[in-house]
């Protein structure tokens, strides 16, 4: 249950950048990249939690704040008519807000409910994560495909709604 409950944030980011229409090749790195974080992140917290533990947890509560200044950089974006999907759509762009939304299955690989279970079911459970993640993120394209100018307004908001709410 645990395992599952940790994705839940990457399906919600990728919807969130779903308005944004980064592209299929885009999409399809967001959602690998969000799998090998998921269940890397996890199989690390669990194989080295009690030498790393401590320095993580500060990075973990940093994560709102760098969600929240994504979002915010997206409606400047959108503000001054650029296009955000080619600050968000960037592959490094994409990578670093991977890592920085697995810092929680790294401190959860550390707790005994998940350091028992075996690799196989974690990295299904990563798998499982970037499909969920690539269907959000397609699904909200689609649903912002008939109002693009309103897309990386509604990426924004969605974005620093996350970071408020405490899901990023």
């Amino acid at each position: 249950m645990i395992i599952g409950a940790l994705g839940l944030d990457n399906i919600a980011v990728g919807f969130a950048l779903g308005p944004l229409r980064i592209g299929a090749r885009r999409t399809a790195l967001l959602g690998l990249s969000f799998a090998v974080a998921e269940a890397g992140m996890t199989l690390l917290g669990s194989t080295f939690a009690a030498a790393w533990l401590p320095k993580f947890l500060a990075l973990d509560a940093a994560r709102a704040g760098v969600l929240a200044t994504l979002g915010v950089a997206v409606l400047g974006l959108a503000w001054i008519k650029a296009r955000p999907a080619t600050f968000v759509g960037n592959p490094w762009a994409l990578i670093v807000l991977t890592l920085l939304l697995s810092i929680d299955n790294l401190i959860a690989g550390a707790s005994q409910d998940v350091a028992v279970l075996p690799p196989l079911v974690i990295v299904v459970s990563g798998a499982v994560t970037g499909i969920l993640a690539v269907a959000a993120c397609a699904t909200a394209g689609l649903m912002f495909r008939a109002a693009t100018q309103w897309g990386a307004v509604a990426c924004g908001v969605m974005l620093v709604g996350l970071a408020v709410s405490g899901i990023g």
